[in-house]
């Protein structure tokens, strides 16, 4: 086998292609010859024209409408349903909306393709509480929480607008008469300078379709009552670091530093409270629709002192305007530009030197701002913090909407405003920043970003000191009296607070042990509509009860070669209303700068009782808005 298998390979690599070319010679040889032998196609021009033109009318010939149905009813094509689906059709259109894709098609642009990350949020800094009651201006609500309508300032303001009730709207009779001399007087030489006749007639019509005109474009002004009501409140100011919050959104979103602005939405503000034990509370949200309840309901605000551009809208609560109290450590000193910290010098015929002082922020009180704020919808002054934003971020996500303030300042304020406080009662705050989320719905982000949720918070803040809202009747130890030799007599202050006003009043009074601190008596009440103040009799019974009590001379002990005296603070220990005893110290209660601030605030409003407080009018000597 192996010598006939050598014998094939042989003969194959030896006359192998000689076989292939005879195999191949043969088949063409075959192929021709039947090709030969086949009959020619008998096909002549005008056949194929004739064929052409007949198969072109067969084409055009147009076919009946009830033969096409036939034919497909014959052919079973035709669906006996098809008028019942378009009907359905009709009543159950599809909404377009329903097959949008999730993201927005976008280009491709510089940076595109670069993975995203969560912006690092910080804490503010810098933070100080401190308490306030006054008289704040607001709108009068009825039963449904709604604003009255005061028909009688509605009438006048329309006619202001529309230049009734006398010239210019000028209700002052001398005021009116004066300006319609000065008026005739100039038209008289008006008339005496003009030459040739004019069509009376039609001018007249055409000044009255002017009028209709400006009839119709001037809309009537609603004006609303409004009233003061006494609110305590906690104010709470910080820091914030834009820069570094610039720089970390830049980091995260893969944007230019000059771009890059975080857009912020509020300042979230929780509590603890001194619990009697001594101990604080678990820290507790703020209310913040109690607080709206007052902060959307303020017709005015007062004024500012910190630049627009370190003042966002959203990290700052608005200051409503106060017919009672001043305002207290509501502005960041550092962020006051220096010639705002200080009173500019008098000026002759410039109202002690205040108007045209530049100071930022409107220093003429809360009217130079009156109807913005909160009620408004925008806050004052947010002129120029619409900075260079965002156009888009490219591939992977929507194009983000950049309308929104943004500022360049290093650091910004923030301040918040809790009215939700009780009286004699002991609180520190901490605050943090939330955002909104500048990764909502985008896909070119890294693992674990959150792509969900509408804004991200920022970690809490340090807690403030604590700050103790006085009580409607506080006592403090002011100094020991000596009164027929016995020196357990303390000349305490006593600081009166009238919820219903907001006014502020202050009386000294002296008790000793067993006796109540405070009674009735005479003191000066401040007004706010300008007719001064008055001599009043009020109640400062603080329903608090003396112990026992110290201080005054006290002789050395007798170890001593001469019993020589000393003067010692006053101490007393006092019985509150719910049976809790606390120690009022001289040292302690004369440097309280929650009473002091009582104290200089109440000698200021007796100061400024001579004149209406307005909105738009400053008290003298004060801004109504100190720096902390």
């Amino acid at each position: 086998m192996a010598n006939a298998a050598d014998k094939l390979k042989s003969f194959a690599l030896h006359h192998g292609e000689k076989v292939g070319v005879g195999l191949a010679a043969t088949l063409l040889v075959a192929f021709i010859g039947m090709a030969a032998t086949r009959p020619t196609i008998d096909l002549q021009p005008e056949q194929l024209s004739k064929a052409a033109e007949s198969a072109e009318s067969n084409i055009n010939q147009r076919q009946k409408e009830e033969d096409i149905l036939a034919k497909l009813e014959e052919s079973g094509l035709k669906n006996p349903g098809f008028l019942a689906i378009v009907e359905n059709q009709k009543t159950n259109a599809l909404k377009p909306d329903d097959f949008r894709v999730r993201l927005e098609w976008v280009t491709p642009e510089p940076g595109a393709g670069l993975i995203r990350d969560t912006p690092e949020l910080v804490a503010p800094t810098e933070l100080a509480a401190f308490p306030g009651r006054g008289g704040i201006l607001m709108y009068a609500l009825d039963d449904k929480g709604e604003k009255i309508i005061d028909d009688a300032a509605t009438k006048a303001a329309n006619q202001m607008a529309m230049g009734e009730g006398g010239i210019g709207g000028l209700a002052d009779p001398k005021q009116q008469e004066e300006l319609r001399k000065r008026r005739e007087e100039e038209e008289k030489r008006l008339r005496k300078s003009l030459v040739g006749k004019v069509n009376t007639a039609k001018e007249k019509e055409e000044a009255e379709k002017k009028a209709a005109l400006l009839a119709e474009s001037v809309a009537p002004q609603q004006k609303y009552k409004e009233e003061t009501k006494g609110k305590r409140w906690v104010v709470v100011t910080g820091v914030l670091d834009n820069k570094q919050l610039k720089d970390n959104w830049a980091t995260a979103l893969k944007q230019p530093a000059q771009s890059a602005y975080p857009n912020y939405k509020e300042i979230d503000l929780e509590r603890q409270q001194r619990m009697p034990n001594g101990e604080w509370s678990e820290w507790t949200a703020v209310d913040k629709a109690k607080n709206y309840q007052v902060l959307d309901n303020i017709p005015e605000v007062d004024a500012e002192l910190v630049p627009d551009t370190r003042r966002l809208e959203a990290l700052v609560d608005p200051l409503p305007f106060l017919r009672a109290g001043y305002w207290t450590a509501v502005h960041v000193a550092k962020l006051v530009p220096a010639e705002a910290r200080e009173l500019p010098k008098a000026q002759p015929g410039m109202m002690g030197g205040m108007m045209g002082s530049g100071m930022e922020g409107g220093m003429m009180g809360g009217g130079m701002m009156g109807g913005s704020g909160m009620m408004g919808g925008m806050m004052p002054g947010m002129e120029g913090m619409m900075g260079s934003g965002m156009e888009g971020y490219g591939m992977g996500g929507p194009t983000e909407d950049t309308n929104f303030p943004k500022s360049d300042e290093p650091e910004l304020m923030t301040r918040s405003l809790d009215f939700t406080v009780e009286p004699d009662t002991t609180y520190r705050y901490r605050s943090r920043v939330v955002v909104v989320n500048p990764n909502k719905n985008h896909t070119d982000v890294n693992p674990g970003v959150d792509t969900e949720s509408d804004v991200l918070r920022g970690p809490w803040s340090e807690p403030t000191d604590e700050v103790t809202v006085p009580a409607d009747v506080a006592a403090y130890a002011q100094a020991p009296v000596s009164i027929n030799r016995r020196n357990d007599i303390v000349a305490f202050q006593v600081v009166r607070w009238d919820p219903e006003s907001g006014q502020t009043v202050v009386k000294n009074d002296d008790a000793g042990p067993g006796e109540i601190v405070g009674e009735f008596g005479t003191t000066q009440v401040p007004s706010s509509d300008g007719t001064g103040a008055s001599s009043k009799n009020i109640d400062f019974n603080s329903n608090r009860i003396v112990l026992d009590s110290i201080g005054g001379r006290q002789l050395l002990p007798s170890i001593f070669p001469e019993r020589n005296q000393f003067e010692t603070p006053a101490v007393a220990m006092v019985v509150r209303p719910d049976g809790a005893v606390v120690v009022r110290r001289q040292s302690r209660d004369k440097a309280d700068e929650v009473r002091a601030d009582m104290e200089n605030n109440y000698r200021q409003a007796i100061q400024d009782s001579g004149k209406k407080r307005d909105p738009g009018m400053m008290g003298e000597g004060g801004y109504g808005a100190a720096m902390p």
